[in-house]
């Protein structure tokens, strides 16, 4: 494992390896983390700066990224990831599963940008109840998970943005500034747009949510 060294943080999110950033405008925005984790709020940001997360952009995933990726094909993702490069200069791609695989699917792609969340494992057991997991065994997991994650990612030699979730949220604002940075947006407009479509979309979560708990 290389020696790393935080470069700084803000906001709930800490910047490592930001000595490996380039004169290269052009970026892969890899994004990854637990299931149920914070994943689609990370890409979701990114997706409304203007950089594209794949074809399906109901969850922000790639699905032939994906699919690519879970079939353990690395010669058809390499050919994918060939495909998006030579038509976008930015681009990204968000997947929980390839969290304990960071160094070997950044090496795959050009000038990798590697984004983590880290969310309480206490919510996510909750929220994964909805789905039939036991508290128990699924607190287990997402703690060892956890664990492997982030040896994975401290292998990592390319910038690395490590998220607190329940830090990041205090300031919703602050996190798409943040991300913007990190991923080489500066445009103040389209930063000021992707901020008015997060907290539309939080407003909208909040209401339905609201709707939800009048009904229990």
């Amino acid at each position: 494992m290389n020696s790393l060294s935080l470069k700084y943080s803000k906001y709930g999110c800490y910047f490592l390896n930001t000595d490996e950033f380039s004169a290269d405008n052009s970026r892969t925005i890899l994004v990854s983390g637990m299931s149920r984790g914070g994943t689609s709020l990370i890409a979701s940001i990114i997706h409304d700066l203007g950089i594209p997360m794949g074809r399906d952009y109901g969850n922000f995933e790639d699905p032939a990224l994906g699919s690519a990726y879970d079939s353990g094909d690395w010669q058809l993702l390499t050919r994918i990831i060939a495909e998006r490069d030579s038509f976008q200069k930015s681009w990204g791609w968000k997947r929980p599963s390839f969290r304990h695989d960071l160094t070997r699917v950044a090496a795959l792609v050009h000038n990798p940008h590697v984004i983590i969340i880290y969310k309480d494992p206490l919510s996510i057991a909750e929220r994964k109840l909805e789905l039939g997991y036991s508290f128990q065994s699924s607190l287990g997991s997402i703690t060892k998970s956890y664990a492997e994650m982030t040896q994975s990612a401290l292998s990592l030699k390319s910038p690395l943005m490590l998220v607190s979730y329940e830090a990041s949220q205090i300031t919703s604002s602050k996190l798409v500034e943040t991300i913007a940075e990190f991923v080489g947006i500066s445009d103040k407009r389209i930063i000021q747009n992707a901020i008015s479509n997060q907290e539309n979309n939080h407003s909208q979560y909040l209401t339905a949510f609201n709707k939800l708990k009048s009904k229990e």
